[in-house]
């Protein structure tokens, strides 16, 4: 078991800097807000004349709610959080459970941090209340559109250029906006590349009192039960889970791609959904009849850009700036709050002005094995959940079952022992994809190791 995540009071930059960040994400959000608790002046560049995050559930993994934790969010996460009780992995023609693996407290006990399962707007509300709490400054309004080096200026400092003319100048200017990114074709030299993955993705958020309504028992129990529910299929897979106190139930619909646009906010065609998924179990189709709205985009890959930093190392990216997470592991939004924290900590240790570049590369280093590493796993799920009916979909099923039923017994024996079985579960979970791994990775740590070798005090 690791230590509690117990809030922490971050150190104070001897030298506060000047911090423009573009894009108000949730990754723009959550680095504006530890950037400025490092002691910096932070002013956050947002193109829309509103803030708007995208009408969805997120899963919130140990590995970031330990670090909101530390970041005194605690409260607020238990709030608008729901903690999944089991992870159900279903058929999608009858509904058969082929796998389970019961989570209940084992979240917190293993890795001293929750599972949640939250409303991206419930937390986009909570990091820009931390962010402006604090002293960020925020503007709407303020498309970029273009980056000069450091090396370019006068006062060797980077600039961005708005769309209305005006100049705005920073030590330190983070790229934190999203898939198309304008600061990452300035840091690469290179225009956008998506490489399609014959995948796109439905988002659709039901209110839970619509399910309540039909007196449906099986609708009712996907509320209850408070489990991750997965349905696979052949080239398709749907998940299902709990937002927003229990208030609404999000869903996720991966299925092959029809010649939709990458963007998040792309209204989606209910009727054509619910064709996609025709002849899927009854659960299935009773949800779909519930959709009111929803959302559809493209799920693109990115080729790995080979630098997170501009030649002058004072422009970096973070979040899907620089590389999106693709949703089958649900880490996408994860590893943004790890880019931000470890970029925080790193500029906590800024003491004078040529600490910038080296602290800018190390980030990178600290960053860019994880999150290679976390994509690759993710791509793992997807060849998981999507195999065609036949021996192979036959034998995974049969894999999974058999790992069930031994943690099944496994808990068992250790409840009449008197033990804890549920860190058993997690342990052969550990096994696909490297679950284990991803879960106990502390960012705060990793960066707190990299400063110590690197000499900084």
């Amino acid at each position: 078991m690791q230590p509690a995540a117990t809030t922490v009071r971050q150190r104070v930059a001897r030298l506060p800097l000047d911090v423009i960040i573009v894009g108000a994400g949730i990754g723009g959000l959550a680095a504006a807000s530890t950037i400025r608790a490092a002691g910096h002046r932070v002013h956050i560049l947002e193109a829309a004349s509103e803030l708007r995050e995208a009408g969805a559930g997120m899963q919130l993994a140990p590995n970031a709610t330990r670090i909101l934790q530390r970041w005194g969010l605690s409260d607020q996460l238990q709030q608008v959080g729901v903690e999944p009780q089991a992870l159900v992995f279903r058929r999608y023609a009858n509904g058969e459970t082929v796998g389970r693996t019961e989570w209940r407290n084992s979240m917190r006990e293993r890795y001293a941090a929750p599972y949640y399962h939250v409303h991206r707007q419930d937390l986009h509300r909570i990091l820009h209340g931390r962010a402006t709490g604090s002293g960020v400054t925020l503007s709407t309004n303020s498309a970029v559109s273009a980056v000069t080096p450091a090396s370019a200026s006068v006062d060797g400092k980077p600039k961005v250029v708005l769309a209305n003319g005006d100049t705005i100048s920073a030590d330190i200017v983070v790229g934190a906006d999203g898939i198309r990114s304008l600061v990452r074709s300035y840091v690469t030299g290179q225009s956008d590349r998506a490489v399609p993955t014959g995948d796109a993705a439905y988002r659709a958020v039901i209110d839970t009192d619509a399910m309540r309504r039909t007196t449906d028992r099986e609708l009712i129990d996907l509320i209850d039960r408070r489990e991750t529910t997965v349905w696979m299929g052949p080239q398709k897979h749907l998940v299902g889970y709990n937002v927003s106190a229990q208030r609404r139930y999000n869903l996720v619909l991966i299925h092959p791609d029809q010649g939709y646009s990458e963007s998040w906010t792309t209204p989606g065609d209910v009727r054509r959904l619910r064709a996609e998924y025709q002849g899927w179990e009854p659960r299935v189709q009773k949800l779909l009849e519930l959709i009111k709205d929803a959302w559809v985009w493209r799920l693109n890959l990115r080729d790995p850009i080979p630098t997170w930093v501009d030649s002058d190392a004072h422009v970096t990216l973070l979040g899907d700036a620089r590389g999106p997470m693709l949703p089958y592991m649900a880490q996408g939004g994860v590893m943004a709050i790890e880019d931000a924290a470890v970029l925080g900590r790193l500029l906590s240790h800024v003491a004078h002005a040529e600490d910038i570049p080296r602290l800018l590369r190390g980030y990178q280093q600290i960053r860019q094995g994880r999150v290679s590493k976390v994509q690759l796993a993710s791509s793992a799920n997807r060849t998981l959940f999507h195999i065609p009916d036949g021996p192979a979909q036959e034998a995974r099923d049969a894999k999974m079952r058999e790992a069930w039923k031994a943690a099944t017994k496994a808990e068992q024996g250790a409840q009449q022992n008197g033990g804890k079985a549920d860190h058993q579960h997690l342990e052969r979970d550990a096994e696909r994809g490297r679950i284990d791994e991803i879960l106990k990775h502390d960012a705060d740590a990793e960066a707190d190791g990299w400063l110590a070798a690197n000499g900084f005090d």
